[in-house]
């Protein structure tokens, strides 16, 4: 009896991590649309380059309120109810975002699937770091890279037509969602094993959130314009270079999930922090031409990072309140992730794209200080 209780039981979990990364890979198809998204967007809608800022800050404000408010639902209304709620809002919002005629509208619905992505990502996110081990977080966040390095080669496949990519991942969540109700009986966590957070995550630990999803965001949003626009490649070579920084990310995360179980969370950050460095360089000064390929080395370098500070939330906050404080993390990340490319695209106007390669050299700077704060710091 034992044995089939156990059989039950990891089915039940492999099940659920199924789900989770199928809820990752999606968010990652959405954000990594986007950007290759952008041109044919602004064509349309006949707006400035510093548009794509304005809808990335849209989307962020959607995505802090969605993290914030993710742990506190899933106390009143237990994970799997949650669950149900988060997938439908994106449901609609993205079926909102195809058939919206304007960019009020358009911005409208993308607030909403940033509201729904940040709930769904908080809850997720906060399950996974208490409840699975830091290899799990890492091909969680594998599946991230999987749907963003596809939103890029989907968007490229139907330019200009760039409403085409978001009907097939609509139709695609409409599956999840009959998924997401089948499933839902299955969660085991209960309201009451989620507390709120008596200590907050540590202000360093705060600041390498905010920097590397700026970093990584920026990077995922503004290179496509920074090649095609900029530097004069064709669309779908620039599409192809975007597409390998998300693969980069992707690759880099599903071997530290399949291989990674002798390295340490700390060392694999260490690792992530130095060879982001040398993608940026290799992105800001365009040696011989080559400036492109920077990009899969930054999404190799940022593989470890945000999975890596994830997995280190119990022991820094307690188990009970992990939910609460990831949620508490992910606002901050959203914040990163608003603001950097918002002032890549004002400096942009004044300037040229080329302004994205200094930006994100100083964004590191800030990381690796902020990361050598947290890492020195014991954990308790």
């Amino acid at each position: 009896m034992a044995a089939v209780l156990n059989r039950g039981r990891r089915s039940t979990v492999g099940l659920l991590t199924a789900f989770g990364f199928a809820a990752l890979a999606q968010i990652g198809f959405t954000d990594g649309s986007i950007g290759p998204s952008w041109p044919a967007m602004r064509a349309e809608f006949g707006l400035t380059v510093s548009g794509l800022g304005t809808l990335t800050a849209v989307l962020t404000m959607g995505f802090i309120a969605g993290s914030l408010i993710a742990a506190r639902i899933t106390g009143r209304a237990g994970i799997g109810r949650s669950m149900v709620g988060a997938v439908g809002l994106s449901e609609v919002a993205l079926l909102g975002f195809v058939l919206a005629p304007n960019w009020l509208l358009i911005n409208l619905a993308w607030f909403v699937i940033g509201l729904a992505g940040g709930w769904l990502d908080a809850s997720m996110n906060g399950y996974f770091a208490r409840y699975r081990s830091p290899r799990a977080m890492n091909l969680l966040h594998g599946m991230f890279g999987v749907g963003a390095t596809l939103g890029p080669l989907a968007v490229v496949m139907v330019l200009p037509a760039w409403r085409w990519a978001f009907v097939g991942l609509a139709a695609a969540g409409l599956v999840f969602f009959a998924i997401t109700l089948a499933v839902s009986p299955l969660w085991k966590a209960a309201p009451d094993e989620i507390a709120s957070p008596t200590r907050p995550p540590r202000r360093s630990t705060l600041a390498a959130f905010f920097f590397y999803t700026g970093m990584e965001v920026a990077t995922g949003q503004w290179s496509f314009t920074l090649l095609f626009e900029q530097r004069g490649m064709s669309q779908s070579s620039a599409g192809r270079w975007v597409g390998l920084f998300w693969a980069g990310l992707t690759i880099g995360r599903l071997g530290m999930g399949f291989f990674g179980k002798r390295i340490s969370v700390r060392t694999a950050i260490d690792s992530s922090v130095l060879t982001i460095a040398i993608g940026t360089l290799l992105l800001w000064l365009d040696p011989a031409g080559l400036g492109a390929v920077g990009l899969p080395v930054l999404g190799f370098g940022m593989a470890a990072v945000f999975p890596g500070l994830v997995s280190l939330t119990p022991a820094q906050v307690g188990g009970s309140r992990t939910e609460a404080a990831v949620g508490y993390q992910l606002a901050v990340a959203g914040l990163g992730a608003a603001i950097l490319p918002w002032v890549v695209g004002i400096l942009a106007e004044w300037l040229t794209i080329e302004v994205l390669g200094p930006v994100l050299g100083a964004s590191w700077l800030v990381l690796a200080y902020a990361w050598f704060r947290a890492r020195v710091v014991r954990i308790a």
